[in-house]
């Protein structure tokens, strides 16, 4: 493969540089950048909830296993696994956006109702809920997928 060319040009009578030499860079090449078919009507693999739940609730219950309530703690830990959650996603599926939330609380003897609500496509937009919970804490984890067109 051969190296891009690369010269200057120096642009004389810019008028938005009050008379000084204005270089830019102009890369000539023959290189491609490949990029998603912009025309593709639909995902090629859909994201389908039952081919990542065991995954998912695996890097849940190592991040959160044996532990107790510790705001700081779960804070950094629900960190960590939101990113290992996102990683794995981005490489399972092509053209989605994923949005991960992620709630943790202390085991007070209190109820929790937690709900959300989105307006999405229901072809190729889906949702996963991974519940948690050990004798101190409890762990809901909520990822959405929404496809990217």
């Amino acid at each position: 493969m051969s190296d891009p060319k690369i010269h200057v040009e120096t642009n004389n009578s810019d008028r938005h540089t009050n008379g000084k030499n204005r270089e830019r860079p102009v890369c000539e090449s023959n290189h491609k950048i490949s990029r998603p078919n912009p025309f593709q009507l639909g995902p090629a693999l859909k994201f389908q909830p039952h081919l990542i739940r065991e995954k998912c609730e695996e890097l849940v219950r190592d991040g959160f296993a044996e532990r107790g309530y510790d705001h700081d703690v779960c804070r950094s830990i629900s960190e960590n696994v939101r990113g290992n959650i996102l990683a794995m996603l981005k490489t399972m599926f092509d053209r989605y956006r994923f949005v991960v939330n992620i709630a943790v609380g202390g085991k007070t003897g209190q109820s929790v109702k937690i709900v959300s609500r989105a307006l999405w496509d229901a072809d190729v937009d889906n949702y996963i809920t991974i519940n948690y919970e050990n004798r101190d804490l409890y762990t809901v984890a909520t990822v959405f997928a929404i496809y990217f067109e």
